[in-house]
């Protein structure tokens, strides 16, 4: 059978270049961030074709390129609506005021600290119950005793754990929105707004105690999204501070792959054993596409539960509350290729083994409808900043969909609405 991989790769590269221009070269279009994405985990894969005898099926690629195209189909269509509605008319914003006092900062600091400490000692209990035997400094030995047990779904950390951790993230979300809009709408130097960084300083301690690397990319992607957004619109969303914000966008990529690979091989998931960065690069942004194709050719067997990869949170909330539900796994298993490992199969595999291939193109457009449409209520019609923070809440869907579905499994749950309200009253009580 034919290897597709470089006709998958010329076409999303054609894809990526009319969702450019159509888009009048707006990197932060929700249909550009994932079309670009995906043709650059295309072209990963593509390039590591011999080294890992890698292979794509005529059908991966064709539900690859179907589901993209529907994807920005839903986007533009409702860039479209929207635009049509307003008459092309931007609305200006507010001339507002985000500022925190210095013992307002004081406080929040010492909140999040104290917090911190009970995120640490929890994290710390647990490694020891799963049997860690180092000291309460050794981090890489306790992600690595905790890890394991939570991708089995054999070990869940308390309630209070991501309690805490929502209200010290949303503190320094809050805090970081601060520093962006003192620092770029009211054309402060950065250096005077520094202050507003220091609770990301004491939010240090959640980072080290959370198994994953989901959390400081929160982090990250949150202040890109926010940041970026604020001074687009700032700037009137000109070609010039377009093409800043596509450089900006690069160099964040560079330090965003530096802090994987420190975080990965803090948490033993990304052994670099003499591999070159662009192999390691290759491995965790590319290799999901032919894992797709895979993932088409050995389809789970069918079961009676609807969404039941997707929908595991739905799940364990109707079994809290006493329903007779399955025990479903958000973990897929790991498939090998030759000398290397992946678990990721692109966000599409699971909208197919749930809903089909019809479904899954549906779902594609959709979610492309609700992000485009938020960006443009945020951009185009609110005449407040602040709905800039709530959209850089959920930027996950969008940024990882080259790896797995982030809509259902971490957009479309109770944290996400923890996340809005908690960020909510952070502004009414710090602002």
């Amino acid at each position: 059978m034919e290897n597709s991989f470089i006709i998958l790769s010329v076409t999303m590269l054609v894809l990526s270049i009319l969702v450019f221009i159509i888009s009048e070269y707006d990197i932060l279009n929700p249909v550009c961030i994932v079309t670009i994405l995906m043709t650059i985990s295309v072209l990963l894969a593509t390039s590591c074709v011999n080294r890992w005898h890698l292979y794509m099926s005529t059908e991966a690629s064709l539900l690859i390129i179907t589901s993209i195209i529907c994807f920005d189909i839903g986007g533009f269509w409702a860039d479209w609506r929207i635009k049509k509605n307003l008459n092309f008319i931007v609305k200006e914003k507010e001339d507002c005021t985000f500022n925190i006092k210095n013992y307002k900062l004081v406080i929040l600091c010492t909140l999040i600290l104290i917090l911190g400490y009970f995120q640490y000692k929890e994290f710390y209990a647990a490694s020891q119950l799963l049997g860690n035997q180092s000291g309460p400094l050794d981090f890489s030995s306790m992600i690595k005793a905790i890890r394991p047990s939570i991708e089995n779904e054999t070990f869940k950390f308390s309630r209070w754990n991501s309690y805490r951790l929502v209200i010290a993230e949303m503190g320094v979300f809050c805090s970081i929105f601060c520093f962006f809009i003192n620092s770029i709408v009211k054309n402060g130097h950065w250096l005077e707004n520094i202050k507003y960084l220091i609770p990301f300083i004491t939010f240090i301690p959640f980072i080290l105690s959370n198994t994953g690397r989901g959390l400081p990319l929160d982090v990250m992607l949150f202040s890109l999204l926010s940041g970026t957004i604020i001074y687009q619109i700032k700037n009137g969303f000109s070609i010039k501070c377009k093409i800043r914000t596509l450089v900006f966008f690069a160099v964040c990529g560079g330090a965003f792959f530096i802090v994987f690979l420190a975080l990965g091989t803090l948490s033993g998931k990304v052994s670099i054993g003499g591999r070159p960065p662009y192999e390691i690069l290759a491995h965790y942004g590319g290799l999901s596409m032919p894992a797709f194709s895979i993932f088409l050719n050995n389809m789970p067997i069918e079961t009676p539960y609807i969404g039941d990869t997707t929908l595991s949170d739905v799940y364990n909330k109707l079994r809290v509350i006493g329903m007779d539900v399955p025990q479903v796994k958000g973990f897929l298993p790991f498939v090998e290729f030759t000398g290397i490992t992946t678990n990721v199969y692109t966000m599409m595999a699971r909208y197919i083994k749930d809903y089909g291939v019809i479904g899954m193109h549906l779902i594609m457009a959709l979610i492309a409808m609700f992000y485009v449409a938020f960006y443009d209520y945020v951009r185009l019609i609110s005449r407040k900043y602040v709905v800039v923070a709530f959209y850089s809440l959920i930027p996950m869907t969008l940024f990882f969909a080259t790896n797995d579905d982030r809509f259902f499994t971490t957009v479309l749950n109770t944290t996400t609405l923890y996340n809005f309200i908690i960020l909510f009253l952070m502004f009414k009580v710090l602002v």
